[in-house]
Formats: structure tokens, sequence, C-alpha cells
């Protein structure tokens, strides 16, 4: 851990001026940070990407579990390790603490831990998934909240096409005609998504309430003729 903190620099071990000040001052050294420490550097002012981020991100494991250590926020641990798609580390994080209202907590957005997942852990492996998603269920999570754009995890689920979080969320008391604010309900959003056409015939046969009529308006004509015949093909399977 010290050596890790101390890679960061001599004299401010794991501080937020320390990383900030090291990556705005290399040119005194002829070099120019990268475009993504720039942005990074930008995010860190503005208040939008935090130093433990960035820690996940670079493999600082000893700057992280410091900070942790520190009384950095668990809930955004979790959702910063999410976000860099560290899903081991997620896991890691949940088994840390047995406080559940931690873990039911929401972010300024009112995203909790199942948003969070279902925007950033359609790529995580199955057996990874499998055992997030059952300890989120576990600590009671709320995954019909809605976040300020009125979208609930199914919503973030179906635009990623997440498969198996989709299974998992239609196995409980899930809406799949809740509205965001722009009237999308989860299953407009995998319409809109042409690389879900078998997703579209699993949720369309998953659900356990039936499906709305949806506005097509944002969809293709191609998109719609798709749907159409898969609705069919459903519908003639279950006959």
């Amino acid at each position: 851990k010290q050596k890790t903190a101390y890679e960061i620099s001599a004299c401010l071990v794991g501080s937020e001026m320390c990383i900030r000040d090291s990556w705005g001052n290399q040119n005194i050294y002829g070099q120019q940070p990268s475009k993504q420490k720039q942005k990074h550097l930008s995010e860190l002012e503005e208040g939008k990407y935090s130093l433990f981020k960035i820690a996940v991100k670079n493999g600082w494991q000893g700057v992280a579990y410091l900070m942790l250590q520190s009384g950095y926020d668990l809930m955004h641990a979790i959702m910063d390790a999410m976000s860099e798609h560290k899903y081991q580390l997620v896991l890691t994080l949940l088994y840390k603490t047995a406080d559940n209202a931690t873990i039911q907590k929401a972010n300024n957005e009112k995203q909790n831990l199942f948003h969070v997942f279902a925007i950033n852990g359609s790529k995580a492996p199955k057996d990874l998934t499998e055992k997030i998603v059952k300890e989120l269920k576990r600590r009671d999570v709320d995954y019909n909240s809605q976040d300020n754009l009125g979208r609930t995890a199914l919503h973030y689920a179906a635009e990623k096409n997440f498969t198996f979080l989709i299974q998992t969320l239609q196995e409980g008391n899930v809406n799949p005609n809740q509205q965001d604010l722009k009237g999308h309900t989860p299953f407009t959003l995998l319409l809109m998504n042409q690389m879900a056409i078998h997703g579209v015939q699993e949720f369309i046969k998953n659900s356990k309430t039936s499906i709305d009529a949806v506005s097509y308006t944002h969809l293709t004509l191609p998109t719609i003729y798709s749907v159409q015949i898969s609705v069919v093909a459903v519908s003639l399977k279950k006959k």
C-alpha cells in the first residue's frame, strides 16, 4: 500500500491535490498530459470523476483501500468500481459491509446500484454477474426505483440488451410498461436496439404482465417490421 501511494507522489500520499498537480504540471518536464488525463483532470475539478475511480482505473489498490479506511463512501466506491468494469472489486466491496442501508443508497442522479450495474455490467463474466445480482437482491436494493430520468434498472438493462439482468428482473415484480421522462418503456428501448431481436422475443415471452401498445415515433421502419415478426413468432410458439 505504501509503495503504491508513494509512487503517486513522495509528498502527499494519495491526495486529490497531488494527482491533479502531478498531471497538470507534466509540461514542466517537457511532457503534456494525455487527452485521457486532461479529461480526468477536468472531471476532477468539476467533481464528476472521483479520485477513488482514478485509483481503481489505474490499479492503485493501495490508494483505493487507504481512501476507504479514511471514510470514502462505500456505495460510491462500488459505483466507481462498476463504472470501471472492476467486477471482482464490486463483489469484494459488497461483502465488506453488513449494513444494507449503505448498499441501498442512491447517488445524486437518484441511481442506486441496480441502475449503475444495468448501465455498466453487460460485459461482466457470467459467474460474477450472477453473484453481484444475487447480492443486490439479497440486500433489498430497489430495482423498481426511478432515477432523475424516470428510468428503472430495467430501462437501462433493456437499452444495453443486458439479457441476464433483464430476465432476472422480469422474474421479480417489475413493470415493463413504466415510462421514463421521454415516454420510453423498457420494451421500446429494447426495440430501438437493432442488435436485440432475440432479446425482444425473450422479453415478450418472459413478461409476467401484458405489454402495452407502444409509440413507434422514435423507431425506424425496419425495426418496426422486425418487431412485428418477433411478436408473431412468439405468439405462435405460445399457442
